[in-house]
């Protein structure tokens, strides 16, 4: 039981992570006017790829966590 109340919330955390990215991506992408400084763009951008991989290391270390969970006794 505490197995899959964990899953859900693990399920539930990947999801916001998932939901954030997609706004940053849309944010990102949205025509706005363009920033004063091109190298504050260029931060931003860095910023933005470095985090999405980090989440995304992070998101295949879970993954190999739960993979190596023992299955719950029925």
């Amino acid at each position: 039981m505490a197995l899959v109340m964990q899953d859900q919330r693990t399920r539930d955390a990947l999801a916001r992570i998932d939901r954030a990215l997609g706004r940053l991506d849309a944010a990102l992408s949205a025509d706005s006017p363009p920033p004063r400084e091109v190298e504050e763009l260029a931060r931003l951008r860095e910023a933005h790829a470095l985090l999405r991989n980090r989440v995304q290391t992070a998101i295949g270390e879970i993954d190999s966590l739960l993979e190596r969970q023992p299955e719950e006794a029925a």
